[in-house]
Formats: structure tokens, C-alpha cells, sequence
């Protein structure tokens, strides 16, 4: 017979006092494990101007794994995604992270299904695209994990 699965009722965040700076900030309660998908694009064209993702609350999460799903331009080009963090969804900034700074599929590549692991270092997270020239077809979404 199975157990049966505990409900409990909790805040996922408290406000916690920095002594040090007399201040209060808020905290993430990581006791359990979480998951949430955030879709970036639906089968988007990405072109030579730049497209932004929606920007979501990424401040619960301790990392990303991004699904990326690119249909290749029908010329010579590269196309650039890149993950922008920002503390106030206003102000974004790369990501300096080695694994998912500035990734670049070429065409040459042919189409491609890949993963790439990012931190989730701050409040708010978007990602950026463009192509050097043509039309790629980009799907891609991010699994945010505590």
C-alpha cells in the first residue's frame, strides 16, 4: 500500500533581519525541492534585431536548465542567446557564467537540440537572442530548480 503524501501549508519566503546591517531582507525557504518550466519563446523568428524574452521572477531558484530548440537560417549565420539577470527588472546585465555566456549556434550546425545549466544568481532572469543574418525558428525554455 502506498504511503500517503503529508500536506503541509508554509511560506516559501520570510523576511529575515541582517544584524550586521540592520536591515531586513527576504529569504527563500529550500527545505523541499522545487521545479517550475518558464516558456522563453514558442517557435519565435530571430532575426537581425534583437528579441527579448518575457522576464520572470527567478529570486526561489538556485539554478536553470535551459532547453534550447533552434532551426537553423537558411544563409550563413550565427545565431546569439545570452541569460540577463537583474536585481530590480529594470537594469539587466549578462551572464558571465562560462557555460552559458553567450552561446552561438552556427549555421553550419545544422538544426539544434541542446541543454545548457545556468546559476540563478539574482531577483529576475530574460534571455536575449539575435542572428547575424537570416531567420532562425527558436523555442526554448528554462527548468528552474531549488
Amino acid at each position: 500500500m502506498p504511503a500517503e503524501i503529508t500536506m503541509i501549508e508554509t511560506y516559501d519566503s520570510a523576511m529575515i533581519l541582517d544584524q550586521e546591517e540592520n536591515e531586513w531582507s527576504q529569504g527563500w525557504l529550500k527545505v523541499y525541492k522545487r521545479q517550475r518550466t518558464v516558456d522563453l519563446f514558442k517557435s519565435e523568428s530571430i532575426s537581425t534585431t534583437e528579441k527579448f524574452s518575457s522576464a520572470f521572477l527567478s529570486a526561489p531558484y538556485e539554478k536553470a536548465l535551459m532547453e534550447i530548440n533552434a532551426t537553423a537560417a537558411a544563409v550563413a549565420s550565427t545565431l546569439c542567446i545570452d541569460v540577463e539577470f537583474s536585481d530590480d527588472n529594470s537594469n539587466w546585465y549578462e551572464n558571465e557564467d562560462i557555460e552559458s555566456r553567450n552561446i552561438q549556434l552556427q549555421r553550419g550546425d545544422g538544426n539544434r537540440k541542446l541543454c545548457v545549466q545556468c546559476p540563478v544568481m539574482a531577483q529576475y532572469m530574460r534571455v536575449k537572442s539575435i542572428a547575424t543574418a537570416g531567420t532562425w525558428t527558436l523555442t526554448a525554455k528554462a527548468i528552474l530548480i531549488t
